[in-house]
């Protein structure tokens, strides 16, 4: 017998306009195939959070240089490229501009380039980690997979006490200028329920990419609509764009009017004025058109557990020493056997044999897919 769908919904007022939170009843999730896209995954989620036109003025939008930020604190923003101690803000754009550089020249295809990501978004979430130490101090984690767990690891927070979800950012089919978050549970409903409700009312969300802020705020009206107590939210991310931060200092201060007695904060190492238009609307873009932070995601990958990774596979295959040889016939391969755990090491170790017989154009990650 086919289930009929069931759902809740949560109505707020926010930038007048009505955000709407839809949450399934029952097992049945609710598919949003004929409302919404996205660029890869299925389209049906636990949790839905339609956000209407509020950020169609930020795609394409550049902040015009004179009303950038150049202070440390901005309403509830922080930014640390800009603090006010050198020794901390040094680094941290050194740290920024690195991250860029590697997704403007590189690949996560590259295992090299991977390390290196992952290296300096560890680097930096320290540092943001220091920076909201008292404030994060016995906070219930909630991880947007996939780029958001390595960045709370880095936190020193423990697997068990995270509660980690799916999100992905759904564009309208006919305007994609329409914005959607799309939620889907990574474990048991109840479970997740229950760890939020014995939560001290304090929560904290790492993501290295902080573009429109609609994972950020779409979690937080997630929680009011389930009635969840929220003291203090606090968002941690690697590169932020200001329109993003702007949309939630309003949106946290509405709240707050409304009766939602709560402090939130954004804290992130790096700012970016402009986002990118078009199919893809609100990207982080850098002055020559390209990706600041690029797809988190898919550049912590292979750090993740096997059963979160969407690009690299759980374990070397014949298929793939076969495939090694035939692209570097060179190589001594010896050391790669049939069954090993596919992890970072590796990769990486393959990427350099490939390197050092002149095939620095063959990527380890167009020989190592994930299955579909």
């Amino acid at each position: 017998m086919t289930e009929t769908l069931r759902e809740t919904q949560s109505h707020f007022s926010l930038q007048k306009r009505d955000i709407i939170v839809r949450e399934r009843i029952g097992e049945k999730r609710i598919d949003v195939a004929n409302e919404y896209r996205t660029s890869a995954g299925p389209l049906e989620f636990d949790v839905v959070i339609e956000f209407g036109d509020l950020y169609k003025d930020m795609a394409g939008s550049t902040i015009p240089v004179g009303k950038r930020w150049t202070t440390f604190q901005n309403g509830d923003a922080r930014i640390m490229f800009h603090h006010s101690n050198e020794d901390i803000a040094g680094p941290v754009k050194k740290g920024s501009e690195q991250i860029t550089d590697i997704v403007q020249t590189s690949s996560y295809q590259n295992p090299l380039a991977v390390g290196a990501y992952g290296k300096l978004v560890n680097e930096l979430t320290e540092v943001l980690g220091r920076e909201v130490k008292e404030e994060i101090k016995g906070a219930t984690p909630i991880v947007a997979l996939r780029a958001g767990l390595p960045m709370t690891e880095a936190l020193a927070y423990n697997k068990k006490d995270m509660v980690l979800l799916e999100a992905k950012r759904l564009n309208g089919l006919n305007d994609p200028n329409k914005l959607a978050l799309g939620i889907r549970f990574v474990g048991n409903k109840e479970e997740i329920m229950k760890k939020l409700e014995k939560a001290n009312g304090k929560f904290v969300n790492a993501d290295p990419a902080l573009a429109t802020g609609s994972t950020q705020l779409g979690i937080l009206l997630w929680l009011f609509s389930n009635k969840i107590v929220v003291k203090n939210f606090t968002a941690l991310s690697i590169g932020a764009a200001q329109q993003g931060l702007e949309i939630l200092n309003a949106t946290a201060q509405e709240l707050r009017d409304q009766g939602h007695q709560f402090s939130f904060n954004t804290v992130s190492a790096g700012l970016h004025p402009t986002l990118t238009a078009g199919e893809h609307p609100y990207y982080i873009q850098t002055a020559k058109g390209k990706y600041a932070v690029g797809d988190g995601g898919d550049f912590l990958d292979l750090l993740l557990p096997p059963e979160f990774r969407k690009r690299w596979p759980e374990r070397i295959t014949q298929a793939h020493i076969d495939a090694l040889k035939e692209k570097c016939i060179e190589g001594n391969w010896e050391s790669i056997k049939e069954g090993d755990d596919v992890t970072l090491a590796n990769m990486v170790e393959i990427q350099q044999i490939l390197n050092a017989n002149n095939k620095k154009d063959v990527l380890v990650g167009n020989i190592f897919k994930k299955e579909e």
